[in-house]
């Protein structure tokens, strides 16, 4: 190695980094003077990366280096396009195609204290950001963690970072998007149902229904519990507060179409990607038909599961738990690689169940407020679609979907 070759090359702050050089064990600091439009080098005398960066603050401190490097113009620093990406998404916030909570999850990721992506890319030059910079700052996320952040965290980060950039050449501020690093996740399959698993589920339900005796905190295990368990697992639908415990009947309606026959057009005000609609089977049709037929009289403001229960965040937690009762009670619990059963098996059951039916895969991951990326990860990989799912993914990316 060249004596003087610079390695391990890491921007701390705007105008002041640290790397290596040489044979040397010691980290070297490299700090912009304001005044004299020059950058100083000093070494830190530290071999631990977290120390040379106290370290180096602390000798920019003494000589007086400016913590202002060149200038940037502003409409081109990452913190102004952070900023209005932001902006941007509010406003879609207030128009219910965006999910508030996802929203404020970007912004915590931006504005984190000791390792905000701001606070380490906020006064950059987006022009000039570059895949090694984003590495960095993924090697920053886990320096003074005593275990590293999990890829999917890491990912997180990286789709914010991606979402800002991606506004940028919007903009015309920058041609191309820097490559992302990429972070592996050990995806597993999710918990879900075979068809017997589910028709047995089904008959089970009845049999506790009609035997009034498994009760979460005096909420007994009723036709309640088994119109929603048929319902989700023939809508897809999230058991979430903002779409199954937020639907009201006036957000259903009854379709009939030649290539479908019978089904309810549903519509989901804020879920959790925002607004959309989607659809159920014939069967999901028929068990809203006999709720309706239970209930007699309602108001189209009623909501259509456990209406009696105001506190939805209650009447969520409430289903969940008599579910949770219910498999474990007539063992189906957990699947067969051993994950617990929930709510959200039975979501997992419609999309296994609409991909083997040959739903073109965008209408899917459309309908079910999510991404292709995500129905490949946990239910299928390209190689295995039909001809019909291949030729839609393929019209999507022609499309630039």
């Amino acid at each position: 190695m060249s004596k003087n070759k610079k390695t391990h090359f890491a921007p701390i702050a705007t105008g002041l980094a640290i790397y290596k050089r040489g044979v040397s064990p010691y980290w070297y600091a490299r700090i912009w003077n304001a005044q004299s439009k020059k950058y100083s080098t000093r070494s830190t005398k530290c071999t631990i990366k977290a120390d040379a960066i106290e370290e180096a603050f602390a000798i920019r401190q003494q000589i007086g280096g400016s913590q202002k490097g060149p200038k940037v113009p502003k409409e081109y620093t990452f913190r102004h396009l952070a900023e209005q990406q932001m902006r941007n998404q509010q406003r879609l916030v207030q128009t219910g195609q965006r999910n508030a909570r996802l929203v404020r999850d970007d912004v915590a990721l931006l504005e984190r204290e000791d390792d905000g992506i701001l606070k380490v890319l906020g006064n950059k030059d987006v022009r000039k950001i570059t895949t090694k910079d984003l590495r960095e700052y993924l090697s920053l996320l886990d320096q003074n963690r005593v275990n590293a952040l999990a890829s999917s965290t890491r990912n997180k980060h990286l789709i914010v970072i991606r979402k800002v950039m991606n506004l940028a050449k919007e903009d015309g501020a920058i041609d191309h998007l820097p490559n992302f690093p990429v972070e592996s996740n050990r995806d597993t399959p999710r918990p879900s149902f075979t068809k017997d698993e589910l028709q047995h589920l089904y008959a089970e339900i009845r049999k506790i229904r009609d035997a009034e005796q498994l009760h979460i905190k005096g909420n007994f295990i009723n036709q309640e519990l088994y119109d929603l368990v048929v319902f989700l697992a023939n809508t897809g639908l999230r058991p979430i507060i903002g779409e199954v415990f937020a639907l009201r009947h006036q957000d259903i309606s009854i379709k009939q179409d030649d290539e479908f026959g019978s089904h309810l057009y549903l519509t989901i005000k804020k879920g959790k990607t925002g607004f959309r609609t989607t659809t159920s089977t014939h069967i999901g049709k028929e068990r809203y038909e006999s709720l309706l037929l239970r209930r007699g009289a309602y108001d189209q403001q009623d909501f259509v599961f456990y209406p009696e229960l105001e506190n939805r965040k209650y009447a969520a937690s409430i289903a969940s738990r008599q579910f949770k009762l219910a498999v474990k009670s007539v063992g189906l619990e957990k699947d067969s690689l051993g994950q617990n059963r929930v709510l959200y098996s039975l979501r997992h059951y419609y999309i296994q169940m609409a991909l083997a039916r040959e739903v073109p895969i965008y209408e899917l991951a459309a309908s079910m407020g999510t991404s292709v990326q995500m129905i490949e990860r946990f239910y299928g990989k390209f190689p295995t679609y039909s001809p019909k799912q291949a030729a839609s993914l393929n019209r999507g990316m022609q499309k630039g979907s």
